[in-house]
């Protein structure tokens, strides 16, 4: 019996507290090394993703441009021919900044040959405007953020396969903000608020939120935060602040 304990041991040996230990500390501190390394680079793919995004929005709407002769807004790029069957009704009623008129829109429904843009991510229109209704507005003002909507209840209209509008969004699930070359304005009366003046730009901008979701270093309660600085009233500093910050832009 002795030779066979000796022989055989009298079972395996299990590891002790201080190998355990060991190796715990080990794996800790390789997860300190890790974390923060993989943390970054999955920032950093976000933020070349929302490049992406905003190189194709901006390519989309030069070539939506080029054919058709209207600069129109994000999700509208999106729209494909089959969807264009109706001017009145199916195909894109605004430019970036104003309502079409209906020659204007039966013009736009014959030159349509979208989708123009293929982006990473997007979102329904009601679920942006209830989380982020903020930075939208109506043609009468009511909202008063940079995004157009037709009317009040244009994001709650799904089309005939019964899918609501999707407007693009940043790998942080914001809305791409879009301001085209020439005036933002020529809405009701442009005496009534800064953002409704007649000023033209050369270049269109596009604009990310960026990591944080918010517009600059604003907190992005007010309307007029979504608004970059080339818009920023002399007599009102709350206008402006899109662009600064952790947000990302692209002119085209």
């Amino acid at each position: 019996m002795r030779r066979y304990q000796q022989r055989h041991g009298r079972g395996r040996r299990g590891f002790t507290a201080i190998e355990i230990s060991a190796v715990a500390a080990i794996i800790a501190i390789l997860t300190l090394i890790l974390v923060p390394i993989v943390r970054n680079q999955v920032a950093k793919s976000k933020i070349v993703a929302a490049q992406d995004d905003m190189f194709s929005i901006a390519k989309g709407t030069e070539i939506s441009f080029a054919e058709t002769g209207f600069t129109v807004r994000p999700h509208d790029l999106l729209r494909g021919p089959d969807q264009e069957a109706s001017a009145t009704i199916e195909s894109p009623v605004m430019e970036w900044n104003r309502p079409l008129q209906l020659t204007q829109i039966a013009q736009l429904a014959r030159t349509w040959d979208g989708p123009y843009v293929t982006v990473n991510r997007s979102e329904p229109l009601p679920v942006l405007v209830l989380n982020r209704g903020v930075a939208f507005r109506t043609p009468n003002g009511v909202g008063g953020g940079p995004i157009l909507l037709r009317d009040d209840d244009e994001y709650l209209e799904p089309d005939d396969f019964g899918q609501f509008p999707q407007y693009p969004v940043d790998p942080w699930g914001n809305p791409y903000i879009l301001f085209g070359p020439g005036a933002l304005g020529n809405v009701g009366s442009p005496d009534i608020d800064p953002i409704y003046r007649e000023s033209e730009f050369n270049s269109g901008m596009i604009y990310s939120l960026g990591p944080d979701g918010l517009p600059g270093n604003m907190n992005g309660q007010d309307p007029r935060h979504y608004y970059p600085d080339r818009y920023k009233d002399p007599n009102d500093p709350t206008y402006g602040g899109l662009g600064n910050g952790d947000d990302l832009s692209r002119s085209f």
